[in-house]
């Protein structure tokens, strides 16, 4: 579970806190796996994701960038 902390410029006060919504990007595979480039749908955040089998769950291999 995420959770982004989104900010105003002008405040820096926390905004809101929400569990993300991934939505890939785009994606390419590697000797690895599958590499996803993912976004969040509702704040933007991104992050990269790797998928080494299709029957496990992606494993995130970067932090949430802003």
């Amino acid at each position: 579970m995420s959770t982004c902390h989104r900010t105003d410029a002008t405040s820096h006060e926390q905004v809101r806190t929400h569990e993300h919504g991934w939505r890939t990007e785009s994606r390419h595979a590697t000797s690895e796996g599958m590499v996803h480039y993912v976004r969040c749908s509702e704040c933007g955040v991104r992050r990269v994701d790797l998928l080494p089998h299709p029957d496990v769950p992606p494993v995130a291999t970067s932090r949430e960038v802003v």
